[in-house]
């Protein structure tokens, strides 16, 4: 059978023999909201938990917007096309709103990227921000959670008297679902808080996986964070697998999110009587698809269908970019012009992750026993995951020239 995958802004094709077809396993094809931009407007005016946007919005002078950057799937341009001229109806000035880019430990979006991101008009015409997770000086501490986390945070955002958050509710391998709360951590937060939220308590944690909100750690802790900071209103949509906006929810930071996240567990968790020898998988096109990080989602995506013992082959186009640039990921991933086997060992230790010298983020979760394979346009790597330590990691890389089709039989 010929299966297509989401790969980049094209498909990728691959031959499965019929007899060795277990599952086929894709988004359900939720239908697509008529006139979504229309929906959006009606959202505000008929919140989930509060007060329509115009009421709550009253008397306010400094309003900052919080949206997502390139690498995600966020339909950021039609929810600020909605958004932006009911807050000027509303009165509100438009000297007076900052969009602010919850960048994490990504690059800035600039240039024509940040006109893809938010369309053209609006990039020339709006006070758009990059958040910088490594300039202390435009963050501020603003206290601690419970479990000790600084909670330092764009001032952009902190010195605003009213605060918006866009974003995007899917299953998410450490939060759970995204969307809500994770506009800020770890959208706008400083570095030193990566060490908490993104450390091993809550990595190694049963309770953070894909689609888990109850108990889980790095929920509860970024949902802290997002209330201690204040958020008026949030606007959160989920998409279908051809990224149309399938539900729209707006309104209290927490009731408004939960409903979103009760939506999408609905459209995209699956039963299956028995794992598989081997998950062929896809990062999920562009955006989803952009650098390593981002294809590790899906590789932990298909944890649960695969065999101990068995294999992972994901394709991801743009897999050797690394969250902060493709200087910072060719450290941790020496380029060779041969097809030799090059390791470079990753070890977690109890202090958190690894920092590369720029410094850049990368989190990679341990597939116990688990042998993985990613195919993107410009390399094959294989990851293989061992036993033997806590969190040791070796990634070794091979280099082709490309991968076009692959088939098995």
């Amino acid at each position: 059978m010929n299966i297509n995958l989401d790969y980049g802004n094209s498909k990728l094709e691959v031959d499965i023999s019929d007899k060795n077809l277990l599952y086929i396993i894709e988004n359900r094809s939720d239908e697509a909201l008529p006139d979504p931009k229309e929906k959006l407007i009606e959202s505000l005016k008929r919140p989930i938990g509060t007060l329509p946007l115009e009421e709550k919005i009253k008397d306010k002078s400094k309003v900052c917007i919080v949206i997502s950057d390139i690498t995600r799937a966020v339909p950021t341009k039609l929810i600020l096309e909605a958004l932006l001229p009911e807050l000027l109806s509303y009165g509100v000035n438009k000297d007076s709103i900052t969009i602010l880019i919850a960048t994490g430990l990504h690059r800035p979006n600039e240039g024509e990227e940040l006109v893809r991101l938010v369309g053209k008009d609006i990039a020339e015409n709006y006070n758009i921000v990059n958040h910088n997770a490594k300039d202390r000086e435009n963050c501020r501490q603003i206290g601690e959670t419970k479990g000790g986390t600084p909670i330092i945070l764009n001032k952009v955002f902190l010195d605003s008297d009213f605060k918006i958050l866009t974003g995007l509710i899917e299953p998410h391998f450490i939060a759970g679902f995204s969307g809500g709360r994770k506009a800020i951590c770890p959208g706008i937060s400083y570095i030193d808080m990566f060490r908490h939220f993104h450390g091993p308590k809550i990595l190694e944690s049963p309770n953070a996986p894909n689609a888990i909100l109850f108990g889980n750690p790095f929920h509860e802790e970024s949902t802290e964070i997002a209330k201690k900071a204040g958020v008026d209103f949030i606007v959160n949509v989920t998409i279908n697998k051809n990224k149309e906006v399938t539900g729209i929810f707006s309104g209290d930071l927490e009731r408004a999110f939960l409903a979103g996240a009760e939506f999408c567990l609905k459209a995209n968790t699956y039963s299956i009587s028995k794992e598989a020898d081997i998950v062929v998988t896809s990062g999920g096109g562009f955006p989803l698809d952009i650098n390593l990080y981002q294809a590790v989602k899906g590789m932990v995506g298909a944890l649960p269908a695969v065999k101990k013992g068995g294999m992972i082959i994901i394709a991801s186009l743009n897999a050797f970019s690394a969250p902060g640039g493709p200087i910072e990921i060719t450290i941790a991933l020496p380029p060779c012009s041969s097809f030799n086997w090059i390791p470079t060992s990753i070890a977690y230790r109890s202090r958190g992750f690894i920092m590369l010298s720029t410094p850049s983020l990368i989190i990679v979760p341990v597939f116990s026993s688990i042998f993985t394979l990613l195919v993107s346009g410009t390399c094959l790597i294989g990851i293989i995951m061992f036993n033997f330590s806590p969190s040791t990691v070796v990634f070794i890389s091979l280099y082709n020239s490309s991968y076009k089709n692959m088939s098995y039989g």
